[in-house]
């Protein structure tokens, strides 16, 4: 997934963990774009949302001065800690906050008594409207309507329903492509997932040669509606979003971690330069 470009940071702040096993995968893209631009990550600050939910020690270890912005990449609950009790979020904090997915999805409508503070927080969601369009996103929407009638769905394009979908799909057409041949070590249906192209309900996808999709990413931006709540509103779509970010990644690095991975100046993946 791709983070925004904070154009005007040089420094930055992260809280990337909100559960230990995911160790910190979630901030790994944004330190591979603001890295590769030639900025500098000064704190990497835990933020669990297991066990006790006191967030007095995060709030503490914030540093005060010295950046320029902070990416905040966990569950809500942090943020709200954040906005409270630390200065750096007082006030309008748009220009200094770039939200995980996780942190501000697509139904945020809680915050609306810190909507004036959170006016204008870009974060990688797409908003429902417009919703997509074309014969993908129609038979998934046709088939998530059909198979759960009594949830009575809106079908929206975000994550994690539209990527598991995406992900068996891909499966399912390499598949039939081969006509179930798994022999020889499922030679020719690895083949097949790597010469995979196909329309998912969000966009197209291809597979790299390790047959990871090579997608489309959509930063949205919080915006106050006429009742006064938060809702996305896209502005920028990213197509062709690869696992290693411009070699950022190699089957070598190591798992992401607090710690990692590594903040490193070079060559930023194409959709981090400024058009």
């Amino acid at each position: 997934m791709s983070s925004t470009r904070p154009t005007d940071w040089s420094t930055a702040s992260s809280t990337p963990w909100s559960e230990p096993s995911e160790k910190g995968a979630r901030a790994a893209g944004f330190v591979a774009e603001f890295c590769s631009l030639g900025g500098h990550v000064t704190h990497r600050l835990s933020a669990p949302v297991t066990g006790p939910q006191d967030h007095a020690e995060l709030v503490a270890a914030f540093p005060t001065t010295g950046i320029d912005g902070v990416f905040v990449a966990t569950h809500n609950p942090p943020l709200d800690a954040l906005l409270d009790a630390h200065p750096f979020f007082s006030g309008d904090v748009a220009d200094g906050v770039i939200a995980g997915f996780i942190t501000l999805d697509s139904n945020t409508t809680g915050y609306s008594e810190l909507a004036p503070q959170l006016e204008g927080i870009v974060f990688p969601e797409p908003a429902h409207d417009p919703l997509p369009s074309g014969p993908a996103y129609e038979l998934y929407a046709f088939l998530m309507r059909d198979h759960f009638p009594e949830r009575e769905v809106e079908v929206i394009p975000f994550a994690p329903g539209t990527s598991y979908y995406t992900a068996v799909e891909s499966v399912l057409l390499a598949y039939e492509s081969v006509a179930g041949d798994l022999s020889d070590g499922q030679e020719k249906f690895q083949q097949a997932l790597s010469d995979l192209r196909f329309d998912s309900p969000v966009g197209p996808v291809e597979l790299d040669e390790n047959r990871n999709a090579i997608g489309r990413a959509v930063a949205s931006r919080l915006v106050i509606d006429d009742e006064r709540l938060l809702q996305p509103e896209n502005v920028h779509r990213i197509d062709g979003v690869e696992q290693t970010y411009n070699g950022y990644f190699t089957s070598d690095s190591p798992e992401p971690s607090l710690e990692g991975p590594e903040c490193v100046a070079g060559d930023p993946p194409s959709w981090a330069v400024a058009e």
